[in-house]
Parts: C-alpha cells; sequence; structure tokens
C-alpha cells in the first residue's frame, strides 16, 4: 500500500523538498504525489500520471507516480489558484488515507493566505485534517500537533495564534487535552510504555 505526498504550496519550496526526499528515500514503499504537475516538470522530474492508487500497487519504490491537481480556472488569481491546487491535494490525499487505499499522509509547506484564497477556509493542515477526519458529522475534533525527531517530541497546545493571542485563548482543559494526546501517542504510536511530560509556560 502506497503513502501519499502533497508538495503543497505550488509556487514554494514543497517541490523542490519533494523531488530532493524521494531521491534520498530508504523506504520500500512506493510513494504516490498528490498536487500540481507543472512545478515538479519545471524543476526536472519524470513523473508517471496516474488517476488513482490501483497502478502502483506492487511498483517498484523509486517510481514517482503524481495524481495531478485539476488546474483552476483563468478567472482566478495566481495567489488563490495556487491555495486551491493545495488545498485539493490535501482533501484528495485525506480522503485515500481514509478509505484505506494509501498507508500515510506526508504534506509539504502550504500558504495559508493561499489555501483561504483558495476556497480552503482553515488556518493550516491541522485543523483541515480535523475537519475532513470529522466527516459528515462535522463535529471539531479535538486534535494536537505534535512536532518530532529521534530526541525530541513537542506537542502544541495552541496552534497558528499570533502569540499576542494566547494567553486570552488559552485555557485548562486546552493543556490537559494536548498532554493526554501526548502520553496516548508515545504509548500507542512509539511505544513508550511510561512516557515523562514535561509543560513549557
Amino acid at each position: 500500500m502506497p503513502i501519499v505526498l502533497t508538495p503543497g504550496d505550488p509556487a514554494g519550496i514543497g517541490p523542490e523538498i519533494t523531488l530532493a526526499a524521494l531521491a534520498l528515500r530508504p523506504v520500500k514503499t512506493p510513494v504516490v504525489c498528490i498536487g500540481a504537475r507543472l512545478p515538479l516538470e519545471r524543476l526536472g522530474a519524470r513523473v508517471h500520471p496516474i488517476e488513482d492508487l490501483s497502478r502502483v500497487r506492487g511498483s517498484r519504490a523509486r517510481e514517482i507516480f503524481l495524481i495531478a491537481a485539476p488546474s483552476p480556472t483563468l478567472r482566478r488569481s495566481k495567489t488563490a489558484a495556487d491555495g486551491f491546487q493545495a488545498g485539493w491535494s490535501i482533501e484528495r490525499a485525506a480522503r485515500l488515507v481514509l478509505a484505506g487505499e494509501a498507508r500515510a499522509l506526508v504534506t509539504g509547506p502550504i500558504d495559508k493566505a493561499k489555501l483561504n484564497a483558495g476556497g480552503y477556509r482553515f488556518p493550516g493542515h491541522t485543523e483541515m485534517l480535523a475537519s475532513l477526519c470529522a466527516g459528515r458529522s462535522k463535529k471539531s475534533l479535538p486534535v494536537t500537533m505534535m512536532l518530532a525527531n529521534d530526541q525530541l517530541r513537542v506537542s502544541l497546545v495552541t496552534t497558528h495564534l499570533p502569540l499576542g493571542e494566547v494567553p486570552r485563548r488559552l485555557r485548562s482543559a486546552d493543556i490537559i487535552r494536548a498532554a493526554a494526546h501526548t502520553i496516548e501517542s508515545l504509548r500507542l504510536d512509539q511505544g513508550i510504555r511510561r512516557p515523562r511530560v514535561a509543560v513549557c509556560g
């Protein structure tokens, strides 16, 4: 089962990072890019356009497949067009994972203002993915963003807020939620039986 990857903002650094990562990746699982085609081709990528994931089962890991984001209408500005393609790609990739057709989702950097201009009213990936996971219920799911590497894992209590707004928006329940999500993830996803959590203030 493949991993799906969205390069992010077509005019940003995401497509370049994507190709560099795919060239170096040691994974044996096929990776399918979902996003704008033109930026990848301008960087010299040789992609295999596909409509769905059925063709990549059993493929070699180093093949680069692409489900291309649709070209926006000419009436859209470049900002809105880039945001639409980035948002469409995230939505398509997330739905493939939720449907059990893809193993995992990797996302490249997006421009939040462009995302909004493109018709996707979310402050970032975290909120958009939470909404997609909520499905038809449309209820806001409590989610926590974690940044992690081999040495350190940092969960954020608030996301996408100017620092000046944090004191007014922060609640005890938010801290408890973030800590509980972090402990659960460390135990279930990362195999740490007795996680230790420090709360920074």
